[in-house]
């Protein structure tokens, strides 16, 4: 579940943990540091998509080893 600074993103901060990239969905994807919540940064959207552990594994093969760690 999305706390208050995911639900009012502003731009990728040291909230923020980077885990990975898709470059085909132009979209980078990130952990918020303060709840958990996954979030999918695409470029030409001002707002994050935010995802389930499977959507991110699905879309962000290249961060699956950093996913893996986060799975309860």
């Amino acid at each position: 579940m999305s706390c208050e600074k995911c639900r009012s993103f502003s731009g990728t901060s040291s909230n923020y943990e980077y885990l990975g990239i898709n470059i085909s969905r132009h979209a980078e994807l990130y952990r918020c540091k303060n709840c958990g919540q996954l979030l999918e940064i695409v470029a030409e959207v001002r707002a994050p998509y935010f995802l389930t552990l499977e959507q991110a594994k699905e879309h962000f093969p290249d961060a699956r080893k950093d996913l893996e760690n986060l799975a309860p």
